[in-house]
């Protein structure tokens, strides 16, 4: 199997005030394709340090990381991000929707971005999935989150 993720010895420190804290120290980790991974550990153990650093939204002070083969490290910042807005995807804790957009516009706008024309039907599959589709016109301060259900 291809591995699609690659960290190898990668270390990243935090200061916080005077205190140095260290998150990952030469930790190496890899992802073959098809593979479900999860991350656990406790509280300050760097699940969040290494999440950023593999998704590409951090840079590792040593080490290197791999995504498809390719060393991101070196490469500009432009090619980075279009490497996640290709490769990349993300769920977060919160949900990190735009305010001024509707549900429908957040959930089109890495398309938008990308200069892609969104497949309408796909789109609506997916808030159908999710339960929004019926409030693909409102913006999230319309929401009521408790009562949206996910069968997805």
């Amino acid at each position: 199997m291809k591995t699609v993720i690659r960290l190898d010895k990668v270390s990243k420190s935090y200061t916080l005030g005077e205190k140095k804290i260290t998150a990952l120290k030469e930790f190496s980790f890899e992802v073959k394709s098809g593979e479900f991974v999860a991350v656990m550990g406790r509280s300050g153990s760097g699940k969040s340090t290494f999440l950023k650093i593999a998704g590409t939204l951090e840079k590792p002070y040593t080490g290197a990381v791999f995504l498809n083969g390719i060393q991101i490290n070196g490469l500009s910042q432009k090619k980075i991000c279009k490497i996640r807005q290709k490769k990349i995807g993300f769920i977060f804790q919160q949900y990190q929707l735009l305010p001024e957009y509707t549900i429908w516009d957040n959930v089109c706008m890495p398309l938008y971005i990308a200069h892609t024309v969104p497949d309408k039907a796909y789109i609506r599959q997916l808030l159908e999935k999710v339960g929004l589709w019926d409030r693909n016109g409102d913006y999230p301060d319309q929401l009521k989150w408790s009562t949206v259900y996910s069968s997805v």
